[in-house]
C-alpha cells in the first residue's frame, strides 16, 4: 500500500493553495487573461507531475567509424519514467540508477494530461484548421500564446458565457476557436480533482510513483 507521507502531503496541500486560490481570485475579479494564463501554466505543472518529468544530464558515446576516437558528449534532456501502454516503443531510453526513462518534453506532458483528464479537448477535431485536434490549438495558440506573448494567438480568443459549451468559432471575425472561460475554469477544476483522486488511489500506485519523481526533482532530492 502506497500513500503520501506527512512531508509529501504538506507539499501537495501547499501546492493546491498556491495554484487554485490564485486562479479563483483572478476568475472572480474578471481578470480573464490572468485566469487563463494561470490555468494553462497549472496544466503544464500537473502534466509534469502526472508524467514524472525531470531534466538531467545524459552522456552519449560516439565512436568514429574510420578511427578509434571515442567522444563522450553530455547533454541535458527532459525525461519521464518509461512505462504505460503504447503503440510504438520509445526511440530514446536511458537507465538512471536502475530505472528506465524515455525522452519527453513540455508539450508531451501537457498533451498527456489533457488526454487523460480533459478529454473533450483531446478528442475534438477542428474543421478549417487542417483537421487539428483542439488540444493542439490549446497548446500552440493558447498555452504558448499566453505564456510567451501575453494573449491568444491569431485566430483564437476567449469569452465568458454561462452556457456549458467549452469553445466555439466566430468565423465572421476570423476566429476559429474561442474558449468559454467560465466552462473551461469549471472543467479544469474537475480535472484537478480527478487527478488528485487518482493520486490517492492505492489501486493506481504508478500515479504516486511518478508524482514523487517530479516532486523530488523540483525539491532537489536525489
Amino acid at each position: 500500500m502506497k500513500k503520501m507521507n506527512k512531508h509529501e502531503k504538506e507539499f501537495w496541500d501547499q501546492y493546491k493553495r498556491w495554484y487554485l486560490d490564485d486562479i479563483e481570485r483572478c476568475f472572480k475579479s474578471s481578470a480573464n487573461f490572468a485566469t487563463m494564463t494561470l490555468i494553462l501554466t497549472t496544466i503544464d505543472s500537473l502534466g509534469g507531475f502526472y508524467n514524472g518529468l525531470i531534466k538531467t544530464k545524459i552522456t552519449k558515446i560516439y565512436k568514429c567509424s574510420s578511427c578509434e576516437v571515442i567522444k563522450k558528449i553530455k547533454k541535458k534532456k527532459w525525461l519521464v519514467p518509461l512505462g504505460g501502454k503504447r503503440l510504438k516503443l520509445a526511440k530514446e531510453i536511458y537507465n538512471i540508477k536502475g530505472h528506465s526513462y524515455e525522452v519527453s518534453g513540455n508539450r508531451d506532458v501537457f498533451v498527456n494530461f489533457i488526454k487523460n483528464y480533459m478529454n473533450n479537448f483531446y478528442q475534438k477535431v477542428l474543421q478549417g484548421t487542417k483537421e487539428k485536434r483542439a488540444v493542439e490549438i490549446l497548446y500552440s495558440h493558447f498555452r504558448n500564446g499566453f505564456v510567451h506573448e501575453g494573449g491568444p494567438k491569431f485566430g483564437t480568443g476567449i469569452y465568458k458565457s454561462d452556457s456549458s459549451e467549452l469553445f466555439k468559432p466566430y468565423p465572421k471575425i476570423g476566429i476559429f476557436m474561442a474558449i468559454n472561460l467560465t466552462s473551461f475554469y469549471k472543467y479544469f477544476k474537475n480535472a484537478f480533482a480527478d487527478y488528485e483522486n487518482d493520486l490517492f488511489d492505492i489501486k493506481q500506485p504508478e500515479r504516486l510513483d511518478r508524482w514523487r519523481v517530479r516532486m523530488n526533482y523540483l525539491l532537489g532530492f536525489k
